[in-house]
């Protein structure tokens, strides 16, 4: 017999042969605890374990869901949603969003190298600060490009660095401290200092 579970609630349960690897249940993508949302990363053989492979039957065997502190969510133009845990590196996820894709941060974040926006997409902040930790440009917009910035504190190590250059960008719901943008922007009910 394995059994599946988040917490103590039973999510599955099912019996297996010898050899045979278990199926896991649709486990909850996310919950909300104290003001924090936690993403589905895995099972785990113990309860508070690290998420590790279902392996093939040999006896009896319960799994725990295992949950992360999401810091990013992803959000595709069909509606579907990836959460990424804070190990994961911002500008990576930038590069990998798919064209018309949002990707939501619930952590602030500091942009530690240059990326250049190919594609159309919109970071929506969701009130953090989004920071450079160095002079240059940080994202870099091209003819093909199209960046929009929601929700936002952008804030540029004393104008050491722009945030936004070349391109095209909408800024919206932001407050800019000192930075440098060399794009002619679109400021929707923000500040620039």
């Amino acid at each position: 017999v394995v059994n599946f579970y988040k917490g103590t609630e039973i999510l599955g349960t099912a019996e297996y042969t010898y050899g045979q690897t278990p199926v896991a249940p649709t486990a909850p993508a996310t919950y909300e605890k104290d003001g924090k949302t936690y993403a589905f990363a895995g099972w785990a053989t113990t309860e508070g374990g690290a998420a590790v492979a279902i392996a093939p039957v040999s006896d009896n065997a319960n799994y725990y869901a295992v949950y992360v502190e999401a810091a990013y969510l992803i959000t595709t133009k069909d509606g579907k949603t990836t959460y990424y845990p804070s190990s994961s590196v911002f500008v990576d996820l930038v590069g990998a969003m798919p064209e018309n894709s949002t990707l939501t941060l619930y952590v602030d974040v500091t942009i530690t190298k240059a990326y250049e926006i190919k594609k159309t997409i919109t970071i929506d902040a969701n009130g953090h600060t989004i920071s450079t930790n160095g002079s240059g440009i940080r994202f870099n917009m091209y003819s093909v490009g199209n960046l929009t910035v929601k929700n936002a504190t952008i804030s540029a190590n004393d104008r050491a660095g722009a945030v936004i250059g070349a391109g095209y960008a909408d800024i919206v719901n932001c407050h800019a401290i000192d930075c440098k943008i060399t794009v002619t922007p679109y400021i929707e009910n923000g500040e620039y200092d």
